[in-house]
């Protein structure tokens, strides 16, 4: 049985709270069994405060997928990172490809 592991961050305003965003993708460095997946989420939200409006799930194959197109706009922006089929991973670190488009 794989265990349900996730890492989640709320509540990016990359320093321009007042401002929108639109997320176009996401680069992670995930390392694990190359071949499983991790599957990834952004969202957005209003105020930090507040639960994310979620996209969808993109399965992100360790030592095969290099980046995860979405698009997601908001005022804060939340991604998570959670188990697919991969039993044991980490994550080193991601960039986001965010573009402010304007005020709130």
């Amino acid at each position: 049985m794989i265990p349900n592991a996730y890492l989640e961050r709320r509540g990016l305003s990359f320093d321009a709270p007042e401002s929108m965003k639109l997320v176009k993708g996401i680069r992670p460095r995930i390392t694990g069994n190359v071949g499983e997946t991790v599957q990834i989420q952004v969202g957005s939200q209003s105020d930090p405060f507040t639960e994310p409006a979620w996209g969808s799930v993109m399965n992100h194959v360790i030592g095969s997928t290099i980046s995860n197109d979405c698009l997601v706009s908001g005022r804060y922006i939340a991604v998570k990172f959670s188990t697919g089929s991969a039993f044991s991973w980490r994550i080193d670190s991601f960039d986001i490809d965010v573009q402010q488009t304007g005020g709130w």
